[in-house]
Protein backbone atom coordinates (compact mmCIF):
# COMPACT_ATOMS: atom_id res chain seq x y z
CA UNK A 1 0.00 0.00 0.00
CA UNK A 2 1.51 3.67 -1.32
CA UNK A 3 0.84 6.22 1.27
CA UNK A 4 0.21 9.71 -0.97
CA UNK A 5 2.12 12.76 0.31
CA UNK A 6 1.96 14.80 -3.03
CA UNK A 7 0.01 14.94 -5.99
CA UNK A 8 0.57 11.80 -8.41
CA UNK A 9 1.10 11.77 -11.83
CA UNK A 10 -1.50 10.24 -14.38
CA UNK A 11 -0.22 7.36 -16.69
CA UNK A 12 -2.48 8.59 -19.94
CA UNK A 13 -1.11 7.19 -23.18
CA UNK A 14 -0.27 11.07 -24.52
CA UNK A 15 -2.43 10.87 -27.99
CA UNK A 16 -5.55 11.15 -29.04
CA UNK A 17 -6.57 7.83 -28.37
CA UNK A 18 -6.68 8.89 -25.26
CA UNK A 19 -8.82 11.63 -25.29
CA UNK A 20 -12.47 11.13 -23.22
CA UNK A 21 -14.92 10.83 -26.15
CA UNK A 22 -18.21 11.10 -23.80
CA UNK A 23 -17.05 12.58 -21.01
CA UNK A 24 -19.29 15.32 -18.90
CA UNK A 25 -17.81 17.64 -16.73
CA UNK A 26 -18.78 20.89 -14.75
CA UNK A 27 -15.89 23.33 -14.43
CA UNK A 28 -16.56 26.42 -12.05
CA UNK A 29 -14.80 29.35 -12.78
CA UNK A 30 -15.26 32.33 -10.47
CA UNK A 31 -17.82 34.36 -12.19
CA UNK A 32 -19.76 31.44 -13.63
CA UNK A 33 -19.57 27.52 -14.37
CA UNK A 34 -19.62 25.49 -17.66
CA UNK A 35 -20.73 22.13 -18.87
CA UNK A 36 -19.00 20.89 -21.44
CA UNK A 37 -19.84 17.21 -23.08
CA UNK A 38 -17.07 15.62 -25.42
CA UNK A 39 -19.01 14.60 -28.01
CA UNK A 40 -16.19 13.06 -30.42
CA UNK A 41 -12.37 14.06 -30.76
CA UNK A 42 -13.45 16.98 -33.11
CA UNK A 43 -16.99 17.92 -31.41
CA UNK A 44 -18.21 19.58 -28.31
CA UNK A 45 -21.21 20.83 -26.27
CA UNK A 46 -20.86 23.77 -24.41
CA UNK A 47 -23.65 25.25 -21.56
CA UNK A 48 -22.95 27.96 -19.76
CA UNK A 49 -27.16 28.41 -17.56
CA UNK A 50 -26.47 32.03 -15.88
CA UNK A 51 -24.76 34.98 -16.02
CA UNK A 52 -24.03 37.55 -19.27
CA UNK A 53 -22.87 34.15 -20.86
CA UNK A 54 -25.13 32.06 -20.55
CA UNK A 55 -25.39 29.88 -24.04
CA UNK A 56 -25.57 26.64 -25.03
CA UNK A 57 -23.46 25.61 -28.37
CA UNK A 58 -22.08 22.41 -30.01
CA UNK A 59 -18.65 23.62 -32.08
CA UNK A 60 -15.89 22.14 -34.01
CA UNK A 61 -12.52 21.87 -31.54
CA UNK A 62 -8.84 20.78 -32.50
CA UNK A 63 -7.18 18.69 -29.56
CA UNK A 64 -3.51 18.63 -28.78
CA UNK A 65 -2.52 16.07 -26.31
CA UNK A 66 0.35 17.42 -24.30
CA UNK A 67 1.62 14.25 -22.42
CA UNK A 68 0.12 12.80 -19.06
CA UNK A 69 -3.67 13.39 -19.05
CA UNK A 70 -3.65 17.17 -19.97
CA UNK A 71 -4.97 18.13 -23.53
CA UNK A 72 -5.62 21.49 -25.30
CA UNK A 73 -9.06 22.09 -26.83
CA UNK A 74 -9.81 24.97 -28.66
CA UNK A 75 -12.62 26.48 -30.76
CA UNK A 76 -14.42 29.01 -32.16
CA UNK A 77 -17.85 30.11 -30.82
CA UNK A 78 -20.49 31.49 -33.40
CA UNK A 79 -20.55 34.95 -31.06
CA UNK A 80 -16.37 35.35 -33.18
CA UNK A 81 -14.80 34.56 -29.53
CA UNK A 82 -11.68 32.37 -29.81
CA UNK A 83 -11.21 29.69 -26.31
CA UNK A 84 -8.31 27.67 -25.69
CA UNK A 85 -8.60 25.05 -22.78
CA UNK A 86 -5.89 23.08 -21.20
CA UNK A 87 -8.25 20.38 -20.01
CA UNK A 88 -5.68 18.71 -16.63
CA UNK A 89 -7.29 15.71 -15.97
CA UNK A 90 -4.77 14.67 -12.97
CA UNK A 91 -5.62 17.79 -11.16
CA UNK A 92 -9.31 18.09 -12.17
CA UNK A 93 -8.73 21.93 -13.75
CA UNK A 94 -9.69 23.73 -16.47
CA UNK A 95 -7.45 26.64 -17.79
CA UNK A 96 -9.69 29.03 -20.06
CA UNK A 97 -7.94 31.48 -22.39
CA UNK A 98 -10.27 33.38 -24.74
CA UNK A 99 -10.41 36.21 -27.09
CA UNK A 100 -13.76 38.17 -27.27
CA UNK A 101 -14.32 39.55 -31.05
CA UNK A 102 -13.58 42.65 -29.50
CA UNK A 103 -10.13 41.99 -29.23
CA UNK A 104 -10.75 41.67 -24.97
CA UNK A 105 -8.87 38.64 -23.64
CA UNK A 106 -9.96 36.70 -20.52
CA UNK A 107 -8.03 33.92 -18.77
CA UNK A 108 -9.40 31.66 -15.95
CA UNK A 109 -8.60 28.62 -14.31
CA UNK A 110 -12.01 26.50 -12.58
CA UNK A 111 -12.26 23.21 -11.05
CA UNK A 112 -13.14 20.33 -12.84
CA UNK A 113 -16.08 18.18 -11.49
CA UNK A 114 -16.68 15.04 -13.82
CA UNK A 115 -20.19 14.26 -14.09
CA UNK A 116 -20.35 11.64 -16.45
CA UNK A 117 -17.48 9.36 -17.28
CA UNK A 118 -16.44 8.87 -21.03
CA UNK A 119 -17.09 6.36 -23.58
CA UNK A 120 -14.19 2.99 -22.54
CA UNK A 121 -11.19 3.47 -25.05
CA UNK A 122 -8.90 0.59 -25.46
CA UNK A 123 -5.32 0.20 -27.25
CA UNK A 124 -5.80 0.76 -30.80
CA UNK A 125 -8.13 4.11 -30.02
CA UNK A 126 -11.84 2.01 -30.99
CA UNK A 127 -14.34 2.71 -28.38
CA UNK A 128 -15.93 -0.09 -26.87
CA UNK A 129 -18.59 -1.18 -24.07
CA UNK A 130 -16.83 -4.02 -22.54
CA UNK A 131 -14.60 -4.62 -19.63
CA UNK A 132 -11.85 -2.42 -19.19
CA UNK A 133 -8.27 -3.66 -20.15
CA UNK A 134 -5.80 -4.83 -18.44
CA UNK A 135 -4.10 -1.60 -18.20
CA UNK A 136 -7.51 0.57 -17.27
CA UNK A 137 -7.31 4.06 -16.85
CA UNK A 138 -8.69 6.82 -14.69
CA UNK A 139 -11.09 7.60 -17.72
CA UNK A 140 -12.07 3.91 -18.05
CA UNK A 141 -13.92 3.58 -14.54
CA UNK A 142 -17.70 2.90 -15.46
CA UNK A 143 -20.22 6.03 -15.18
CA UNK A 144 -21.87 4.07 -11.70
CA UNK A 145 -18.42 4.23 -10.28
CA UNK A 146 -17.60 8.20 -10.73
CA UNK A 147 -19.93 8.95 -6.83
CA UNK A 148 -18.69 5.42 -5.42
CA UNK A 149 -17.08 7.00 -2.74
CA UNK A 150 -18.09 5.01 0.67
CA UNK A 151 -17.72 6.44 4.25
CA UNK A 152 -16.37 3.27 6.04
CA UNK A 153 -17.43 4.64 9.52
CA UNK A 154 -15.98 1.56 11.34
CA UNK A 155 -12.79 1.91 9.65
CA UNK A 156 -12.64 5.60 9.95
CA UNK A 157 -11.81 5.64 6.10
CA UNK A 158 -13.61 7.22 3.34
CA UNK A 159 -12.96 4.25 0.04
CA UNK A 160 -13.12 4.87 -3.80
CA UNK A 161 -13.24 1.15 -5.57
CA UNK A 162 -10.42 0.90 -8.38
CA UNK A 163 -11.78 -1.72 -10.79
CA UNK A 164 -14.72 -4.16 -11.62
CA UNK A 165 -13.68 -7.82 -9.73
CA UNK A 166 -11.04 -6.37 -7.48
CA UNK A 167 -11.05 -5.60 -4.31
CA UNK A 168 -8.58 -2.95 -4.17
CA UNK A 169 -9.58 0.33 -2.92
CA UNK A 170 -8.23 3.88 -2.60
CA UNK A 171 -9.12 4.80 1.41
CA UNK A 172 -8.64 8.20 2.60
CA UNK A 173 -8.51 7.75 6.74
CA UNK A 174 -9.57 10.13 8.99
CA UNK A 175 -10.42 10.64 13.09
CA UNK A 176 -13.30 13.24 14.35
CA UNK A 177 -11.85 16.25 16.48
CA UNK A 178 -13.15 17.53 19.41
CA UNK A 179 -15.74 20.14 17.44
CA UNK A 180 -16.64 17.03 15.30
CA UNK A 181 -14.91 18.08 12.27
CA UNK A 182 -13.20 14.98 9.73
CA UNK A 183 -9.47 15.15 10.41
CA UNK A 184 -7.87 13.58 7.21
CA UNK A 185 -5.02 12.04 8.41
CA UNK A 186 -3.48 10.40 5.58
CA UNK A 187 -4.42 8.60 1.72
CA UNK A 188 -3.53 5.44 0.48
CA UNK A 189 -3.22 3.80 -3.11
CA UNK A 190 -2.25 0.08 -4.01
CA UNK A 191 1.28 0.56 -4.89
CA UNK A 192 -0.20 -1.34 -8.58
CA UNK A 193 -2.17 1.28 -8.97
CA UNK A 194 -0.20 4.34 -8.11
CA UNK A 195 -0.29 6.87 -10.95
CA UNK A 196 -3.45 6.84 -12.22
CA UNK A 197 -5.57 9.62 -10.73
CA UNK A 198 -7.28 7.53 -8.33
CA UNK A 199 -6.22 9.77 -5.41
CA UNK A 200 -6.86 12.99 -6.83
CA UNK A 201 -10.81 11.11 -7.60
CA UNK A 202 -10.98 9.91 -4.20
CA UNK A 203 -9.98 13.49 -2.78
CA UNK A 204 -13.16 14.72 -4.81
CA UNK A 205 -15.71 12.85 -3.62
CA UNK A 206 -14.30 13.26 -0.19
CA UNK A 207 -15.24 17.18 -0.57
CA UNK A 208 -18.30 16.32 -2.62
CA UNK A 209 -19.39 14.05 -0.19
CA UNK A 210 -18.85 16.26 2.89
CA UNK A 211 -20.21 19.33 1.36
CA UNK A 212 -23.34 17.02 0.82
CA UNK A 213 -23.70 16.25 4.12
CA UNK A 214 -22.82 19.83 5.47
CA UNK A 215 -19.08 18.66 7.50
CA UNK A 216 -16.31 20.60 7.72
CA UNK A 217 -12.49 18.86 7.01
CA UNK A 218 -9.25 19.53 8.37
CA UNK A 219 -6.78 18.51 6.05
CA UNK A 220 -3.97 17.04 7.88
CA UNK A 221 -2.90 14.98 5.31
CA UNK A 222 -0.27 16.53 2.62
CA UNK A 223 -1.57 15.72 -0.45
CA UNK A 224 -5.32 15.87 0.54
CA UNK A 225 -4.14 20.12 1.61
CA UNK A 226 -2.02 19.77 -2.35
CA UNK A 227 -5.61 18.94 -3.70
CA UNK A 228 -7.23 21.64 -1.98
CA UNK A 229 -4.64 23.83 -3.12
CA UNK A 230 -5.67 23.16 -6.33
CA UNK A 231 -9.33 23.15 -5.95
CA UNK A 232 -10.11 26.56 -3.75
CA UNK A 233 -13.76 26.12 -4.95
CA UNK A 234 -14.20 23.92 -1.47
CA UNK A 235 -13.06 26.27 1.09
CA UNK A 236 -17.24 25.67 2.17
CA UNK A 237 -16.10 22.76 3.73
CA UNK A 238 -12.53 23.33 4.69
CA UNK A 239 -12.54 24.09 8.95
CA UNK A 240 -10.62 27.59 9.51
Amino acid sequence: MKRVGQAEPALLDPSLDRFPVGLKMRVSYPDFAVELTLIARRQLCFHIADGPFATIEIVPIDVVPLGQDIFVVSWREKNGATVVNVQDYGRLVVHAYVTMRDGRFIQMAGGMTITRAPALVGRSGGQHTGPSDADATLFQLRNEDMTAIKDNEAERRFELPIEDGERAIAAAYYRRDNNGNIVLTHTEVPSEFGGRGFASRLAQGVFDLAREKGEQLVLQCPFMGAWYAKHRQYADVVAG
